[in-house]
């Protein structure tokens, strides 16, 4: 915004940026990214109401994934216990995923929501348990320490982002996954090969550093103070306190997510896929740690492959492929000059034996199912240097054949339409087309014989002839 002022000034005009410019902006992905209350949410809070709000275990002792609890109330396919180490779904977090073992049952987790008041509501699939037993809960913790080094991996290419591509790469949506993640920025251009290899040695150099990670609750003022409303990549966080978390000297944002405890935990960051998903917003899908491998794999499975192909070693591939590339330019170079020189003798046969309409218009029809546009065109062009009024219509390939009709200047003179009978053509054979009076094309739903097609233009000319 300092950078829009002053530039308005120069050219003459007064802009005035609001003092809570980066809060509105929060403000705004928090409304973009906000879940409408479904009409299950709705049905959830109303028959758990009442319920205290759970505690969150999950927050003091995020590396551990076994716990007791009791049950609160358990209905509908889902548990409600009166503390839990399952993380809820939100922030882009994806839910936990586990099991639940009581006096010889166990059942599995498959999502995890809070509600509103604080509730979390484990959903489950079998038997639910009785209220108020006590049960064993077994977070999948693989799982959760993936997504942990997702979500740590996010907030690392967040401040990578801002630092190579400045500091308009403001968040727009992120979610973390246990085999990848994304990350969506405001840009205003599309991110280069290059954009990307800087982002991946930013984000990777950040890693390699080891660095702590600090997650402290504060208030909002003194973390607004301390770290600036960038705190709020996420999105506004409606409270007094928020739970900051930061990567001292990169990064400080206010995040209910899980992270792991060091930036060297997170492992390599590899960003795998670049979308454009709306102007302005650039989409990174990236992975972190484990999860890179399969991706790192898949490429590396790829390129040999592409090796073996080619017939050249790895560090070969390159020079093999410029070269390869070079003969098929000049392949197709050839391949241009001989199939020019196969128009012209096609159309010299062509010639030899023209229709010839009441009108008084010479017709030539051929089917060329080996052909292609620039061929029919190619054999059209030598045939129509003639001074008497002709008309030549071609089609051309296999399957579903393309249609050419194409008119010479004595042929329009008499009011033949090429467009017109084109259209006249392919609509009596069940396709479509139209085009110019000199030249018309269309799509035929087969391929059709000369004969056949031959037939069709007679009788359809006339129509075409104004």
């Amino acid at each position: 915004p300092d950078l829009t002022a002053q530039v308005a000034e120069r050219l003459g005009m007064k802009v005035e940026v609001p003092e809570n410019f980066y809060e509105l902006v929060a403000s705004r992905h928090l409304r973009a990214e906000a879940k409408q209350e479904d009409e299950l949410s709705k049905k959830l809070e109303e028959r758990f109401r009442g319920l205290s709000a759970t505690k969150k275990t999950y927050y003091e002792k995020p590396f551990e994934y076994r716990f007791k609890a009791r049950v609160l109330d358990a209905s509908d396919g889902y548990v409600v216990l009166d503390h839990t180490l399952f993380y809820p779904e939100g922030g882009g977090q994806v839910a936990d995923t586990g099991v639940l073992r009581w006096d010889g049952h166990e059942v599995k987790i498959t999502d995890v929501q809070i509600l509103g008041g604080g509730v979390i509501v484990h959903r489950v699939e079998g038997e639910l348990p009785s209220r108020g037993i006590e049960v064993e809960g077994e977070v999948d913790y693989w799982r959760r320490l993936s997504i942990m080094r997702h979500h740590t991996a996010t907030h690392i290419l967040l401040g990578a982002a801002r630092r190579v591509l400045g500091k308009h790469a403001w968040q727009a949506g992120a979610k973390k996954e246990p085999d990848k993640a994304r990350l969506d920025i405001h840009h205003h251009r599309r991110l280069s090969p290059e954009d990307v290899r800087r982002l991946e040695e930013a984000a990777n150099s950040v890693v390699s550093r080891r660095i702590p990670v600090k997650i402290a609750w504060m208030n909002r003022n003194e973390a607004e103070a301390r770290y600036g409303f960038s705190l709020y990549q996420g999105g506004e966080v409606p409270s007094a306190d928020i739970r900051v978390v930061e990567i001292p000297g990169w990064d400080a944002e206010a995040c209910g997510g899980l992270h792991v405890e060091n930036t060297e935990d997170v492992g390599l960051i590899k960003i795998v896929r670049v979308e454009r998903i709306q102007e302005g917003v650039e989409r990174l899908i990236f992975t972190a740690g484990a999860a890179s491998l399969p991706y790192i794999q898949e490429e590396e499975q790829l390129l040999r492959k592409v090796s073996e192909r080619l017939e050249a070693p790895i560090d070969a591939v390159e020079k093999r492929l410029e070269e390869l590339l070079e003969e098929l330019k000049e392949n197709r170079r050839l391949l241009r000059r001989l199939k020019n020189s196969a128009a012209k003798l096609r159309a010299q046969e062509l010639a030899q034996n023209p229709a010839k309409t009441p009108q008084g218009i010479l017709l030539y029809i051929s089917s060329e199912p080996d052909g292609d546009q620039e061929y029919a065109l190619t054999i059209t062009d030598n045939l129509l240097t003639i001074k008497k009024p002709a008309c030549a219509v071609i089609a051309f390939g296999r399957g579903r054949q393309r249609l050419v009709a194409v008119a010479n200047q004595e042929a329009l003179d008499m009011g033949l339409d090429a467009g017109k009978l084109a259209r006249l053509v392919a609509g009596e054979l069940g396709g479509g087309g139209g085009g110019k009076r000199r030249l018309g094309q269309a799509g035929l739903p087969r391929e059709v014989s000369a004969k056949e097609l031959g037939k069709i233009v007679m009788e359809k000319i006339g129509e075409a002839v104004s």
